[in-house]
């Protein structure tokens, strides 16, 4: 399998984990791409790894969107340059504690400013909740990520200055 299509897994609210690491025949995950909204309203999810082979990350949309439960993500570590995560990816994540970026390359969509386009911003990622102007990331939340990637760039800009845990160190 290469690729798994748009809105596969759409709106299954009792998924509460998925395995994207199906193997061929070296031993090796073929998968390659998701689609857009793959896992959206999976309300149940908690966590979930990305295959390595993973790419086209820039055209991915609302493959996260409000899945309330999910608290760990680990995103592909083949991004190409100048991939950019969507914001809607990681819209209504209002559980997410920890964001793994094994990838220097991976960028998150922002407009600096804190808003709903902020890929993790509270804005965007408690959009769903009962007060989403007021959602606060909790003290644990924490990106891990490369020194001198476009991760730790992100998590240590002025407007974010989030927790950020060191993969090389």
């Amino acid at each position: 399998v290469l690729k798994v299509g748009d809105h596969c897994f759409d709106n299954c609210t009792n998924l509460s984990a998925a395995n994207l690491y199906g193997v061929n025949s070296d031993g090796n995950t073929s998968l390659q791409q998701i689609g857009d909204g793959l896992f959206y309203n999976c309300t149940a999810l908690k966590q979930i790894s990305l295959p390595d082979n993973l790419t086209s990350m820039n055209t991915m949309k609302d493959v996260f969107n409000n899945c309330s439960s999910l608290d760990y993500i680990c995103l592909s570590k083949n991004a190409a340059t100048g991939d950019t995560i969507n914001h809607t990816n990681f819209t209504g994540c209002s559980s997410l504690v920890t964001v793994k970026v094994p990838s220097k390359n991976l960028k998150f969509e922002c407009s600096h400013a804190g808003g709903s386009v902020d890929a993790l911003a509270p804005a965007n990622l408690g959009a769903y909740t009962a007060f989403p102007t007021s959602f606060t990331l909790p003290d644990e939340f924490v990106i891990m990520g490369y020194n001198a990637s476009e991760a730790h760039t992100y998590a240590l800009h002025e407007n974010h200055q989030l927790s950020f845990c060191y993969l090389d160190a």
